[in-house]
């Protein structure tokens, strides 16, 4: 991805599909009576529930884009804290296996 896309690129908390809050907000302040300020109320509620729900839509996946994105140096750490920790254990094929992992993983990221 080109500099000039990532500054195309919305922030992580942008996006069009949030409801404007300060809109609802107004019409809680502006509302007359019990019946249009219970209204009102359930409005801000019902967008601020939805801005809840679609942020941690975003943040989910982006863990688990990140996840998978790592997963290769992810299981070279998980394989190079086995070493440390049953090294003593294995078989010297074992040991150099898993060092090749290591090596081969420790910094690859998938895309």
């Amino acid at each position: 991805m080109s500099e000039e896309e990532k500054n195309d690129e919305p922030s992580f908390y942008e996006s069009k599909h949030y409801f404007d809050l300060s809109e609802a907000s107004n019409d809680v302040s502006k509302a007359d009576g019990v019946k249009d300020t219970a209204g009102a109320v359930a409005k801000l509620a019902g967008k601020t529930l939805f801005n809840a729900g679609l942020l941690a839509g975003k943040t989910s996946f982006f863990v688990a884009k990140e996840t998978i994105r790592n997963a290769p140096s992810i299981a070279a750490r998980m394989a190079e804290q086995n070493l440390k920790q049953n090294g003593h254990k294995m078989t010297d094929e074992q040991r150099q296996k898993t060092e090749a992992l290591v090596k081969e993983n420790k910094d690859k990221k998938l895309f």
